[in-house]
C-alpha cells in the first residue's frame, strides 16, 4: 500500500517534516504555498528530483488565487523527464497560456463540453423580487431539501455565511447547520467537512471555497447568491451529480439559482449557457436576461473547445504518445494532438 501525505495551511510544518523524515512518502497532496514552506526547511526529507508524475488539479483556480509564481518554482525543480497531468473543468485563455509554458508536447483529452455544467444535474432558476424574498424561500425550502439529501448552499461572502446560517437556525431550530469559509480555522473547516461528508448536517453553507474538490453525496446545490462568473457556476453545480464510488455510476442532482432584478447580467450569461447546453429556459429567466445591457450578444465558448494551442482533430491517437507526453484534461469526447 502506498504511503501518502497531504500538506495544507494551518497544519504544523514541524510535524509534517518529522513525518516525512521518519516514514517517507510516495504520494504528496499539497497546496503550492505550504509545499514551498516545507521545501524551504533544511533536511525536509523530500527530493523533487525523484518526482516522476506531477498532477496540477484545478489549475485555473490556482492562477486566480495568485499562485502562478509558486507553481512555477515547484515545476522548475521537478525532474524534466516527468509526466504531467493538468486537470480543469473549465478551460480559459489564461489556462491555455500557462499550458504553453508548463506542459511539454501535451495531449489534450477532453470529456463532455468545456465550460458546460454536468448533465447529471437538473438546474432551476428562481427569479425573486428582492433579497428578503430569497431569505424567505431558503427558510421555507431548506427543511424539504435537507430531507431529500445532502444540501450545499453557496453565498457570496464570509459574512453572509454566518448571517444566513443564523437566520435559518432562528426559523428552524431543529436543523443542524455548519459554515465553511476562509475566516474559519483550518481545524474548524476540516471538522465541518467531516460532519457534512458523514451526513450529520442538514446543510452546509459555504463560499466558493467549497465549489471545488468537495466530492461527497451532495444531492442539492443552492446558489443563494449567483456566482461571479459562469466558470464558478459550473464548478458549484458540479458538486452534485457526482460519480458514486460504490455503484460506479452517476447520481442525479438538482441545483437552484436564486436571482433578483439586480442580477440581470448574470441571468443573460446563464440563459446563453442554457441555450448551448439545450436546457429548458423559463420565461422568468428570459424576461430578466432581456433587462441586461448585454442582451442580444450571444457569448459563445465553443472556440475554446476546438481551437487554442494548435488544436487539431485526430481520429486516433498512438498509444505510445500517451505515455511519453504531458496530458491536459478537461470536459470533450475527443482525443487530439496539440502542435
Amino acid at each position: 500500500m502506498l504511503g501518502s501525505y497531504f500538506t495544507i495551511g494551518g497544519v504544523s510544518r514541524f510535524q509534517i517534516v518529522q513525518d516525512f523524515r521518519r516514514n517517507g512518502c510516495e504520494v504528496v497532496v499539497a497546496t503550492p504555498g505550504r509545499f514551498l514552506d516545507i521545501l524551504s526547511i533544511k533536511k525536509n526529507g523530500i527530493s523533487l528530483k525523484r518526482v516522476t508524475f506531477l498532477v496540477l488539479d484545478e489549475c485555473d483556480r490556482m492562477l486566480d488565487m495568485g499562485f502562478e509564481s509558486q507553481v512555477k518554482q515547484i515545476l522548475n525543480n521537478v525532474r524534466p523527464d516527468r509526466q504531467s497531468l493538468l486537470l480543469s473543468a473549465t478551460l480559459g485563455r489564461k489556462i491555455e497560456h500557462v499550458a504553453r509554458k508548463w506542459l511539454t508536447d501535451p495531449i489534450r483529452i477532453a470529456i463532455g463540453e468545456t465550460g458546460h455544467a454536468s448533465d447529471h444535474v437538473e438546474q432551476h432558476v428562481m427569479v425573486l423580487p428582492n433579497f428578503d424574498a430569497k431569505k424567505s424561500w431558503i427558510e421555507e425550502m431548506i427543511p424539504i431539501l435537507s430531507g431529500v439529501g445532502q444540501t450545499l448552499i453557496f453565498v457570496a461572502t464570509r459574512v453572509d455565511c454566518e448571517t444566513l446560517a443564523a437566520t435559518i437556525r432562528e426559523g428552524n431550530s431543529s436543523l443542524v447547520l455548519e459554515t465553511l469559509h476562509g475566516d474559519k480555522h483550518a481545524a474548524d473547516r476540516q471538522a465541518a467537512l467531516r460532519a457534512f461528508e458523514k451526513g450529520h448536517l442538514s446543510a452546509l453553507i459555504a463560499t466558493d471555497v467549497a465549489a471545488r474538490g468537495l466530492d461527497t453525496n451532495v444531492f442539492t446545490v443552492v446558489c443563494f447568491d449567483p456566482a461571479k462568473n459562469l466558470d464558478i457556476h459550473v464548478h458549484r453545480v458540479g458538486r452534485a451529480g457526482r460519480l458514486a464510488k460504490e455503484e460506479q455510476n452517476h447520481r442525479q442532482g438538482t441545483a437552484y439559482t436564486l436571482l433578483t432584478p439586480k442580477n440581470a447580467d448574470f441571468a443573460h450569461v446563464l440563459m446563453n449557457s442554457f441555450q448551448r447546453e439545450k436546457r429548458k429556459i423559463s420565461s422568468e429567466l428570459i424576461e430578466l436576461a432581456q433587462k441586461s445591457k448585454k442582451f442580444g450578444n450571444l457569448v459563445t465558448r465553443e472556440k475554446w473547445n476546438k481551437t487554442g494551442l494548435g488544436f487539431v482533430e485526430s481520429a486516433s491517437l498512438p498509444a505510445s504518445n500517451i505515455h511519453s507526453c504531458d496530458m491536459m484534461t478537461m470536459p470533450v469526447m475527443k482525443k487530439s494532438r496539440w502542435g
